[in-house]
């Protein structure tokens, strides 16, 4: 954009108009053809051209040539008389266009930001010293900064996490094949502690006679189970009563798909077989029970925006298309089997395990973006690659941009990719902490026997 033509003290000649803003040239360059405009201008034209390494053409005779700064031009209207353009007319200041910046510096009458990192707020200059000395800008500012650190804290806070796992990710075979044998020894004794605790009890009842150590050790160690309160039999029916209870605290872990989803009547994007994400919470029911609940089908997912302009066929075998080139992108970056070639023991035999089209905002973040893919994936960790092949470019079918269907390498920002699963589960059931939950009839199981429970709660 080029200088107003109302600031000029006398009418500037047709020569120095700009063709493209119809301003006074600011920063003249000139093409080939010998025409000039402003530079901002030319540099607007080439960045909207389809091709932007091609040479421009001349909006005023079509010649297609490069432009240059003209000099000449510039020396003559940075010698033009011109008034003050700030303020109206109130602050009287008369001098050459050549001026007018460094008169912008000073002008007690131009608008000008607050400056404080965050604040809108604009007024003139004069005004600014009494905006950032009142009480309700001081607040402001006040609440911006902390604002500023605690999302600084977030950041650090995230990329932490993820780099903690990323290092968990990355142990090597041997160590967990450390920690399995680990957990296979400690099975194998606690079964061993099992049958040597029977054959004394058959021997106890045999002779008659109690080892006095097992005694005294049982007298000296409270049974917990008498002192918990007995469990209500309208609990164990799953199918004619909710189970309500106030969680305490919540984790993510790991394990086996279920074989069966205990509700039927909802289907959801999580893995049926191979590894799983769980997340365990603990809590404690109406009756006082101690309550542990494996929350299985919550899958973590990421949203990633298509660019300005552009959108992608929602039907289902389109996206089921798009699923399978990230589920392949996802294998090859993860060092996992070819899909073609997964098998039933394979930890996770699908690493994206779906792809949903969004209308409209569905993040916490104001953001102009309006078209969405929400992408789930087998577990959080596979988040930060999926997030590296979206912002990297990548073709999708059935994009259009103007309702033209277009194959060029688009790149997707992402959103909510460093989301911890438990808070995202949060997030989305609306849960505050230490707060209650409803497991509504017929949507749960229980674990009833030793060999399937986990912990020592007693639901």
């Amino acid at each position: 954009m080029g200088y107003p033509t109302d600031i000029f003290l006398n009418e500037p000649a047709d020569s120095c108009i700009c063709a493209i803003c119809h301003d006074v040239l600011k920063e003249a360059s000139s093409l080939s053809c010998g025409h000039s405009f402003c530079t901002e201008c030319i540099d607007s034209l080439i960045i909207n051209l389809e091709f932007p390494a091609i040479d421009p053409s001349c909006p005023t005779c079509r010649v297609t040539g490069s432009s240059n700064p003209n000099y000449a031009v510039r020396g003559i209207i940075d010698a033009l008389e011109v008034s003050c353009p700030h303020g109206g007319g109130e602050c009287g200041w008369l001098g050459k266009v050549g001026e007018l910046q460094s008169h912008g510096k000073e002008c007690s009458y131009k608008v000008i930001e607050c400056g404080i990192e965050g604040c809108t707020h604009t007024c003139q200059r004069k005004d600014m010293a009494a905006h950032r000395s009142s009480n309700e800008a001081l607040l402001q500012h006040m609440e911006l900064k902390y604002e500023r650190k605690m999302s600084e804290m977030e950041d650090k806070l995230r990329r932490r996490l993820s780099e903690m796992e990323e290092a968990y990710d990355n142990k090597d075979d041997e160590r967990k094949a450390e920690i399995q044998s680990c957990k296979n020894k400690l099975r194998s004794y606690k079964n061993k502690v099992n049958t040597l605790e029977e054959k004394v009890e058959v021997l106890e009842r045999l002779t008659g006679v109690k080892n006095k150590k097992r005694k005294n050790r049982s007298a000296d160690a409270m049974d917990i189970s008498s002192v918990r309160p007995a469990v209500p039999s309208s609990v164990w029916k799953t199918s004619e009563n909710d189970l309500n209870f106030k969680w305490i605290d919540i984790e993510l872990i790991s394990g086996s798909a279920l074989a069966e989803n205990p509700h039927a009547g909802k289907r959801v994007f999580g893995a049926t077989k191979g590894i799983v994400p769980i997340l365990r919470l603990y809590g404690v029911n109406e009756t006082g029970n101690s309550v542990a609940v494996f929350i299985h089908g919550f899958t973590p997912y990421a949203y990633f925006a298509l660019p300005h302009g552009y959108d992608i066929e929602d039907s289902n075998d389109n996206l089921g298309q798009v699923r399978q080139i990230l589920e392949d992108k996802l294998r090859a970056e993860l060092g996992m089997s070819n899909h073609n070639h997964a098998s039933e023991e394979d930890e996770y035999p699908k690493a994206c395990l779906g792809v949903q089209h969004i209308s409209g905002n569905p993040t916490m973040s104001d953001t102009s973006h309006t078209i969405f893919l929400q992408i789930y994936v087998a577990m959080p960790r596979m988040l930060t690659k999926l997030k590296e092949i979206m912002e990297s470019g990548i073709t999708f079918p059935g994009v259009t941009n103007a309702n033209i269907t277009t194959r060029e390498l688009l790149i997707f920002p992402s959103f909510e990719c460093n989301m911890p699963l438990t808070m995202r589960f949060m997030h989305d059931q609306d849960l505050e902490g230490s707060s209650s939950l409803c497991l509504p009839k017929g949507t749960y199981s229980l674990r009833k026997g030793r060999d399937e429970k986990e912990t020592h709660y007693q639901v």
